[in-house]
């Protein structure tokens, strides 16, 4: 048994499913977390504040194949 564990945007989702149904994983799990990587966040403005936002939203996709 093989498994993969990749961590994408929202956006992305579909597009992942689509290959790995194509590579026969029989199985999928998909969680929302929040991190940061090479962006390190950004700053905005709340309420006349600056806020630095460093954690983005993702989706941890977990691919399950039987071989």
């Amino acid at each position: 048994m093989k498994m993969v564990m990749a961590i994408i945007r929202h956006e992305r989702l579909q597009e992942v499913q689509d290959v790995l149904d194509e590579c026969g994983v029989s199985g999928v799990t998909v969680t929302e977390v929040k991190g940061c990587g090479a962006q390190r966040g950004y700053t905005e403005k709340y309420r006349g504040a600056a806020v630095h936002i460093s954690l983005r939203p993702r989706l941890k996709n977990r691919g399950r194949d039987a071989v």
